[in-house]
């Protein structure tokens, strides 16, 4: 938490190149118990990292990332930008706020471009 405070942008980059709990069995051991729902339960998190491991999560679902995108922390955007394929969502974010958020969000909407243009 104390980390996605540091205004450093070369400390928010390293943070945000890190991985996250990504299964349903890893989160479950990360929390250290077995839960129902608990992309929800992170989604709602006072912690902002706990959050970010919701928008990183390749279930998050279309209606979860659209409430995520207006996230008040960047950390929690910029992974959500870093996770999502959604074309017009990852429009959204390269507008955002953040620097960083666009940065990633940009970064990915260059790769699917890419390899749209590479079919």
């Amino acid at each position: 938490k104390r980390l996605i405070l540091d205004p450093s942008l070369d400390v928010q980059r390293r943070l945000t190149g890190r991985y996250l709990p990504m299964s349903q069995q890893s989160m479950e051991l990360w929390i250290n118990q077995q839960v129902f729902g608990i992309l929800s339960l992170l989604e709602r998190d006072r912690n902002p990292y706990n959050r970010a491991i919701a928008a990183s999560s390749p279930r998050v679902g279309k209606r979860r990332t659209r409430r995520m995108m207006s996230d008040p922390c960047w950390y929690v955007r910029a992974m959500l930008a870093k996770n999502v394929t959604d074309l017009e969502l990852l429009e959204i974010l390269s507008k955002d706020k953040h620097n960083l958020v666009v940065e990633v969000a940009t970064q990915r909407l260059a790769s699917f471009t890419t390899a749209h243009q590479s079919n």
